[in-house]
């Protein structure tokens, strides 16, 4: 393969730019109810400095793997530093400083979605400064979408990174209350087939190199589908041609589909939720959380260039309520043999066909050229 590489480079005729995009589920950085303060976290609410965890610590052992020209994960918090707005009347309410968000995009993140049920926990006023707080964050190069009003969600952020142009849209389930309207900030809502539909219109009249939808959905802690879930999901790929959809809201990991040569991760479990319980007492699949890095490429010496997915490679998060980690040891190897046969079991020929390699599991398409991918498949 090394030797092709080489080959294709000097003749030139089928040279490959990558594209690298790690992805993880969901993040917020407090209890529900606590208030939010700039030097980090504190396991009670009675805050002082001395006793604040630095975002650091929670963050350290899966900084390094952050290495893709897009590091994605869902924000499920209002992110503010105002502990005086009132709280809606819901069982978890969950508000981040934003210095945890700078914190994460100082270490690699770059890419979110800012639509899921916990982004109205402080009502409008939340919406007002989530938004406020994210779009401060405009001198750095970091990418969102899921939440405004109903023409802006809409309309698929579209951005360039890496020479490939990047169609991106964020969609949840949502309080009727707060869906998005043309003159209220909101949310679109996934169990509406007219915003879901309108959506996915948008994206198919886009040319772009890749086509990237995020939605929050699913019975929370079950691994298996949802009734309808697979045939509602792969109406992206079908009409909009849609490359990557992105799940989460389960707070399990749920299988991994490639449909039509594009994959749909129905869930990536929990990245790194305070807000959450231990769930590594939990059985059944629904203790643990994924890491995936995803490798792309496209042919700019063809006529008609085409975006290809390479390789796949994803490994087992646990701690997700505290300092995340990847999961050693034994128990490794049982969770994706496990995982193995849910996909098998939920999907059938089109779950995504991988191996375990050591503590990973691993996909490689044929003929995969790039460097990450040879990283991942060799």
């Amino acid at each position: 393969m090394k030797y092709m590489s080489l080959l294709c480079f000097v003749v030139s005729f089928c040279a490959r730019a990558e594209l690298v995009i790690t992805l993880g589920g969901d993040i917020n950085f407090n209890k529900t109810s606590f208030k939010s303060h700039s030097l980090g976290f504190s396991p009670s609410n009675s805050f002082t400095a001395e006793d604040a965890i630095p975002w650091s610590y929670f963050t350290q052992k899966v900084s390094p793997l952050l290495k893709g020209h897009l590091n994605f994960a869902n924000i499920e918090t209002v992110i503010s530093d105002d502990n005086s707005i009132k709280q809606e009347e819901k069982k978890f309410k969950f508000r981040t400083h934003p210095s945890a968000i700078e914190h994460l995009i100082s270490i690699g993140f770059n890419f979110f979605s800012l639509a899921n049920n916990h982004a109205y926990d402080f009502g409008p006023q939340g919406f007002i400064e989530t938004l406020t707080h994210i779009k401060s964050l405009g001198t750095h190069d970091v990418y969102y979408h899921g939440l405004g009003t109903r023409d802006e969600l809409l309309k698929p952020k579209v951005f360039v990174i890496n020479g490939y142009s990047i169609a991106f849209a964020a969609i949840s389930i949502v309080d009727p209350k707060y869906r998005a309207t043309s003159s209220k900030i909101g949310l679109l809502d996934i169990r509406s087939r007219e915003d879901y539909h309108e959506l996915i219109k948008s994206f198919r009249a886009l040319k772009v190199d890749l086509k990237i939808l995020s939605i929050h959905f699913g019975t929370e802690g079950q691994v298996s589908l949802d009734q309808g879930q697979k045939k509602y999901y792969e109406y992206a790929i079908d009409y909009a041609d849609i490359d990557l959809i992105i799940g989460h809201h389960p707070h399990a990991v749920r299988p991994i589909s490639r449909y039509k040569n594009k994959l749909i991760f129905y869930s990536l479990g929990n990245y790194l939720m305070l807000g959450s319980a231990d769930i590594t007492k939990k059985r059944g699949g629904a203790d643990w959380g994924m890491f995936a890095k995803l490798v792309y490429s496209k042919n700019d010496s063809l006529s008609s260039a085409q975006t290809l997915i390479e390789a796949v490679e994803f490994q087992v998060l646990t701690k997700t309520h505290t300092q995340v980690s990847l999961l050693e040891g034994d128990k490794v190897q049982e969770r994706l043999k496990e995982f193995a046969q849910l996909g098998a079991r939920e999907l059938g020929s089109d779950a995504l066909t991988w191996k375990i390699k050591k503590s990973k599991g691993i996909y490689c398409a044929d003929g995969f050229q790039s460097a990450s991918a040879q990283e991942i498949c060799d």
